[in-house]
């Protein structure tokens, strides 16, 4: 984060603690599932945690009002229109 490689808005206690549960998962898969090669599940996984951690202008850093009932309809109502 100091040196502007990962997003400064992020908790590295709970980044850390994603990336392990999410290793736990992907080392599961390949092991007991093997629906993925070892090779490129931990190539698409170092792919997602870079984009993951990255600060870029896609990934602002405060975050958007949630919407609730009725403005969040007329969203989806003028997604689906479109």
């Amino acid at each position: 984060q100091a040196r502007g490689q990962i997003a400064t808005d992020l908790d590295a206690v709970v980044v850390v603690r994603l990336i392990f549960a999410a290793l736990d998962g992907l080392g599961f898969r390949v092991a007991v599932i093997r629906d993925a090669p070892p090779e490129e599940a931990a190539a698409d996984f170092m792919t997602m945690l870079r984009r993951f951690l990255a600060p870029t202008p896609s990934h602002p850093q405060t975050k958007p009002p949630r919407m609730k009932g009725t403005a969040r309809a007329a969203q989806d109502v003028q997604e689906t229109v479109k």
